[in-house]
């Protein structure tokens, strides 16, 4: 048997569908089986909103009605900032912008708690 932590973030989308007697199915030896499997569908099809933010800027409406392909927007971050990794609009995580083969990727580095980081 293994013990599997998921992060309540995940569960909130379908705590509606999951009984208070499912929860306890890893409690309940030998419980395995149709409803586990239901579960663990269910967080498989489960999708949450993921959002990185790089930084911010404002910029004036006549800034963006010449903007053309090939022009940098600067941020007001410095370079060697986190980004924030945001689930469900709530700030979840600190990490580190690149690349994973042909695609853009962010590595989480650090578990953001409230105000500490």
């Amino acid at each position: 048997m293994m013990n599997l932590c998921i992060p309540a973030i995940v569960l909130e989308p379908v705590l509606g569908k999951i009984s208070s007697s499912d929860w306890l199915i890893g409690a309940k030896k030998g419980l395995a089986g149709e409803k586990e499997n239901e579960i663990m569908h269910m967080m498989e099809i489960t999708e949450v909103p993921t959002r990185v933010y790089l930084g911010h800027n404002k910029l004036t409406i006549e800034d963006i009605m010449e903007l053309k392909e090939g022009d940098l927007v600067m941020f007001n971050v410095k370079q060697d900032r986190p980004a924030e990794i945001h689930l469900n609009n709530k700030l979840k995580f600190l990490g580190e912008v690149g690349t994973l083969g042909v695609k853009k990727s962010c590595e989480d580095n650090a578990v953001y708690i409230g105000d500490r980081r």
